[in-house]
């Protein structure tokens, strides 16, 4: 099957609402709004919405799992489909990233040599946190730099295949987090909060989204 690369530029609460084709193909989705995007179990009252509005941010669900994102100027957002037919795929969903995570990691190190990348294959870890934050969790498949979240990737799964979400930051910020109140995010569990992801420039990645979602469909033609 051949690998598609698709751009999509525009409002992300609206590409959240979308259907797309489960085909073999990669989606950089670049977001003109600044994003609070919750979870599909989160409930709106996860974030304070007033406070949210007023700083400027937008606040929308996405249909994929885990805990709030942001989406902003600084995200590397990509989604990836793949359809039930595809030698990847696989019925047991605590496996069913690691494909996607393996990639992320190669495509990575293409850009940061020396640097190790390491897939998460252990259980899925949860916590009131990360049921808060995606990027204080680690679910199987999702990429990590000295234990701190460099990708974090969700799926939806239909009978026509996947579509595996990912996102990761030119840089890390941590200061939207004190928008999601609908969890204990005080004392410590704030601090691991804060402190659970890095960004590219941490480990000295500067090419642009366009490169880096290219190399990956490159990846994943090559695989």
């Amino acid at each position: 099957m051949t690998w598609q690369v698709h751009e999509w530029i525009g409002n992300a609460c609206d590409f959240h609402s979308r259907d797309l084709p489960i085909s073999t193909s990669v989606w950089l989705v670049r977001s003109q709004s600044q994003t609070i995007v919750l979870g599909s179990s989160q409930h709106e009252d996860a974030v304070d919405l007033d406070a949210a509005t007023q700083a400027g941010f937008q606040v929308c669900k996405r249909r994929t799992g885990g805990g709030a994102v942001l989406v902003d100027s600084s995200c590397v957002w990509v989604d990836v489909t793949l359809p039930r037919e595809h030698q990847w795929w696989t019925d047991d969903v605590s496996a069913s990233m690691l494909w996607l995570g393996d990639a992320w990691a190669r495509v990575l190190g293409q850009f940061s040599s020396g640097t190790r990348f390491d897939v998460h294959r252990g259980a899925m870890m949860r916590s009131v946190v990360s049921d808060a934050v995606c990027f204080a969790g680690r679910a199987p498949g999702e990429v990590f730099v000295a234990n701190k979240k460099i990708v974090g990737i969700s799926q939806r799964r239909s009978r026509e295949g996947a579509r595996f979400q990912c996102a990761l930051y030119t840089h890390w910020s941590h200061s939207w987090m004190d928008f999601v109140v609908g969890y204990d995010m005080s004392g410590a569990q704030s601090l691991t909060a804060h402190h659970s992801g890095c960004g590219l420039d941490d480990v000295r990645i500067t090419s642009s989204p366009e490169q880096i979602a290219s190399a990956l469909a490159r990846d994943l033609r090559t695989s």
